[in-house]
Order: C-alpha cells, then structure tokens, then sequence
C-alpha cells in the first residue's frame, strides 16, 4: 500500500489536560500551523481519518487507552503523519509496547514550549529522524 501524502499544516493534538492543550494550540499557531484538538485515543483516531493531520502531538496516558494506540493507527494505515509522544514518565517509557511502531519524537513533561516549536518549524521544511528531547 502506497503511503498517503499529507500536505497541510494542520496538527492534531491529543491530550487530556486543558491547559497542555491550550499552551500547545498556542505553541502550534506561533510556528505557522493551525491546530485541531482531541482528549482522548478514540477522538483523536477519528479526527486523524477525518482530518490527515501532517503532525501530531500525542499525550502518551489518555483516559480511554495511550497514545501508543494512535501511533499504531497512523502507522497501520500508511499515513505520512508525523507523531510526537507526549510523556512526563521518559525514563520508563514503555518502547515496548510500541513495537516496529516508533514516534518521530518524544518531548518529556514538563514540555518545553520552545522545543516544540523549534521541531514544528524544522517540520515545516521536511520530516526529520526520531528524536528525543528532555
């Protein structure tokens, strides 16, 4: 199966807390993207078939699952979605559970806001290699 192309600036964000969101909706507007919003796996699933977003930002503990279930989704389905886990458990990070299905990047909470916006903005010039940021 041929990988979907995504081709906006649009970024999905799956989070539960509503000040993460809020503080990442802003993070995401001031590097030139526009943002949609879920707090939890199923919402955030449907908004990434809805959707396509070019990236997400996936909050690795939800209310109905973990992030990791929509990071299978984007990989099983062949999307060109970039995804960046959420964590604020780094050192335990459960890779495990990820199995072939890995992030493209991982922020550790509390989330520097302009880490996440200096990997937004290297986004916006092409699709980097996993990275991790502490």
């Amino acid at each position: 199966m041929a990988a979907i192309e995504i081709s906006n600036n649009l970024v999905l964000v799956v989070d539960d807390d509503p000040t993460s969101l809020m503080m990442m909706e802003t993070v995401i507007r001031s590097a030139a993207f526009e943002s949609i919003a879920a707090s939890n796996v199923s919402a955030g699933i449907r908004l990434l078939h809805l959707h396509q977003p070019r990236i997400a930002l996936i909050d690795v503990q939800l209310p109905d699952g973990d992030g990791i279930d929509i990071l299978r989704e984007i990989r099983r389905k062949n999307l060109k979605t970039l995804a960046a886990f959420i964590t604020a458990s780094l050192p335990d990070f459960p890779f495990h559970k990820c199995g072939t299905f890995q992030p493209d990047m991982i922020f550790s909470k509390p989330v520097d806001p302009h880490a996440i916006a200096a990997w937004l903005e290297r986004q916006s010039v092409k699709a980097g290699a996993a990275e991790v940021c502490r």
